[in-house]
């Protein structure tokens, strides 16, 4: 009798912690998905660094896993930026007081083009929302970024009913995403410098 009664507060705590994780999981989704509720049109990209804000600015870097300095970029001086596990080396989010931000996200390459790159994660968006598409392009447009040859691109993000303006650009096998969210400063990405 003992032992069944060990494999019922057993399994008990495994459901408890199943649980737990799910509604972990449920509160990080909840928070991405707020975070992207409102997003703006990044097409000023003639804008001088000097014009980004009309207060203080600060410089803030991206690092890759082993903790080197792989870009930077200007924001205001009263931006922070949002902490996150070391697991996401790869992702920054930087927040207003108001809540908007930017949000930069680098993957390798792996050797693709740009072009490549942008048809890879378009054809995984289609099945990417419980075998679903999770993204749509409803428009795109070659540009530059610290003079590098970029895509700008306007997505709906499907599954949560919002839309997202996202500036693509290939550094050494690295491709950089950068989204805007309510912010008033798309000035703010011709600061971006890769190191």
């Amino acid at each position: 009798m003992g032992t069944r009664s060990g494999k019922v507060i057993l399994m008990t705590l495994v459901f408890i912690i199943l649980g737990l994780l799910a509604f972990a999981g449920f509160l990080a989704w909840k928070g991405w998905y707020e975070s992207r509720q409102t997003m703006i049109r990044t097409s000023d990209l003639t804008a001088t660094p000097s014009s980004v804000v009309s207060g203080d600015e600060k410089i803030v870097y991206g690092v890759d896993r082993e903790g080197n300095k792989i870009y930077e970029i200007m924001i205001p001086a009263d931006w922070t930026e949002l902490e996150h596990s070391s697991n996401f080396y790869y992702l920054n989010n930087f927040r207003a007081p108001d809540e908007s931000g930017i949000n930069i996200i680098y993957q390798a390459a792996n050797g693709r083009t740009l072009e490549q790159f942008l048809k890879d994660i378009d054809q995984d968006a289609k099945v990417a929302y419980e075998g679903q598409p999770a993204t749509r392009v409803v428009s795109s447009r070659q540009t530059s970024l610290a003079g590098y040859p970029a895509v700008e691109r306007e997505e709906d993000l499907l599954a949560a009913g919002l839309k997202q303006f996202v500036t693509y650009v290939l550094i050494k096998d690295k491709v950089y995403s950068i989204a805007f969210q309510k912010t008033n400063y798309p000035q703010i990405l011709t600061t971006f410098r890769p190191l």
